[in-house]
């Protein structure tokens, strides 16, 4: 009769250090991917990021101007000091530049059916408008107006829906509209966008002066004008540094992103 053997020592040490082996490795290769993993996830969230970035901002951009006045515009915007361009680029030298943007933002009535709008008709000459809501506008922040795609006018005074205006302000007393506008004729606000970095991230500010980021974790923004075309970059940093992660330039183990952009402005910001 044969005699079963068991396992030497050698063989389960060899047995043992194989299964470590093989332990080792798919462990180095669930923590490759892991790792991969989440330098993709951060990425994606870095070009997501870069692609809103630039569709808010060129998306406003390309608007600048719209039912803006053509001339003197300091003039007419006086909420807001030095305004001479419907594109304002103010240039930070080594730091961050920012940019100012006017322009009667927004889907008209009848695109939007809650926007602002004549209520009944206005004759030429009339100094006194009806629109539908007179609470959209103040005399300050809100007094700038396009009326019907045609012409500006100046909010003087409110009361209730009513609202007297002022179209030319090089004359003095409130003149009047130049054209007559039937019911429901647009009445657009004017407005300023500012858009700068505040604490490493890109934000908006309204005439309000209220603030929203747009776009987190970003170390450089630039603007430069040429006639009517805008160029613009940022350069995003990733949230998480990455353990072993150097581009060569920074070696801080964050990833960066950086990107040029141009817009067409659409209407001419220098006639």
């Amino acid at each position: 009769m044969k005699k079963n053997k068991g396992f030497t020592l050698i063989e389960l040490m060899l047995s043992l250090a194989i299964t470590g082996f093989i332990v080792l490795l798919l462990f180095s290769i669930l923590n490759f991917q892991q790792k991969s993993q989440k330098h993709q996830e951060q990425l994606i969230d870095m070009v997501e990021d870069y692609r809103w970035m630039v569709n808010t901002i060129g998306g406003n951009i390309k608007v600048a101007g719209y039912g803006a006045p053509k001339a003197s515009l300091s003039s007419w915007i006086s909420w807001k000091a030095s305004i001479t361009s419907p594109v304002m680029i103010t240039d930070g030298g080594s730091a961050p530049d920012s940019i100012i943007i006017v322009s009667a933002f927004g889907k008209p009535y009848p695109y939007d059916s809650s926007a602002p709008r004549l209520s009944a008709t206005a004759s030429a000459g009339t100094t006194t408008i009806q629109i539908n809501d007179g609470s959209l506008f103040n005399t300050t922040t809100k007094s700038l107006i396009f009326i019907g795609g045609y012409e500006n006018a100046v909010i003087k005074s409110i009361s209730g829906n009513t609202l007297t205006i002022d179209t030319n302000l090089s004359i003095t007393g409130n003149q009047g509209i130049q054209i007559s506008y039937v019911a429901g004729a647009p009445v657009e606000i004017v407005k300023t966008v500012t858009y700068h970095i505040n604490n490493g991230n890109i934000t908006s500010i309204d005439d309000d002066g209220t603030e929203e980021i747009i776009t987190e974790n970003v170390e450089d923004l630039q603007f430069s004008i040429s006639g009517n075309m805008v160029s613009f970059s940022a350069r995003l940093k990733s949230k998480y540094p990455e353990k072993g992660y150097n581009d060569g330039v920074y070696n801080d183990g964050y990833m960066r992103i950086s990107q040029n952009n141009s817009v067409l402005v659409r209407n001419n910001l220098f006639n």
